[in-house]
């Protein structure tokens, strides 16, 4: 074969021809003409012709024929569709949840989570921020910003912060852990979760506080009778009087 006719229909719905022939002199390929779109190459070669997908209308016929030395050959073959007009993968939506309430000398548990396994390895972003709490309230000291990898065929990580029983009575001290910069995910509906951390040790009861003192008055000889009063209902409470 010494002549190559592909014919086809462009994405305006125009029919167009393009001929490649071959110098018999350097037995290269070359079009006839000014090639209908630009990214469309011809191999010098072999005479191949390629045809980029937005240049053929979808679904449409491709024809080619070879002829040459008294003979004639045809190929046929339908354009598929271009690549931008097939729906683009969804990437999975990744999450984070985990203990809303841990005792001090426990560990809180964290799982990020995505929606759907991903064909490839998912990182993101965790930052803590302290609300009451302190890195001296964990051990080891928590990584403010931490970066977690989900591998490839799997849904869930699992991390822990570890709180320390610091034996002193301070209320309840609270913390949270946000998720950011996914690589091959999107941020899903719950990026965030707060933590409080609660005493391990009791708080001692409040000393209760001297509301009132009565002023008796007695005949001389007898005995002057005190009323205290507290402001709050307690056991049995030692009260110093000082007379002046």
């Amino acid at each position: 074969a010494d002549k190559l006719e592909v014919k086809y229909t462009d994405e305006s719905d125009q029919p167009q021809t393009i001929t490649v022939v071959k110098d018999p002199t350097t037995g290269e390929w070359k079009p006839e003409g000014t090639l209908p779109h630009k990214d469309i190459t011809v191999d010098p070669k072999t005479g191949k012709v390629t045809l980029p997908p937005d240049a053929v209308k979808d679904q449409s016929d491709v024809i080619a024929e070879n002829s040459g030395g008294g003979k004639t050959s045809e190929g046929k073959g339908t354009a598929g569709e271009d690549d931008a007009n097939q729906p683009q993968p969804v990437e999975p939506k990744v999450s984070i949840s985990g203990d809303e309430n841990v005792t001090e000398g426990n560990s809180a548990t964290y799982k990020v989570t995505l929606d759907k396994p991903a064909d490839k390895d998912i990182t993101v972003t965790v930052t803590l921020k302290h609300g009451e709490t302190s890195d001296a309230d964990f051990s080891p000291a928590p990584e403010i910003n931490k970066t977690l990898t989900i591998p490839a065929g799997k849904t869930e990580v699992e991390f822990k912060l570890n709180t320390v029983d610091d034996k002193q009575a301070e209320g309840k001290e609270t913390y949270s852990l946000t998720l950011s910069e996914p690589k091959g995910a999107q941020l899903g509906d719950h990026t965030s979760v707060t933590t409080a951390i609660n005493d391990a040790t009791t708080p001692p009861p409040a000393t209760p506080q001297v509301k009132s003192v009565s002023s008796p008055q007695a005949e001389e000889g007898k005995a002057l009778v005190y009323e205290v009063v507290l402001d709050a209902p307690q056991a049995d409470t030692p009260v110093e009087l000082t007379l002046k």
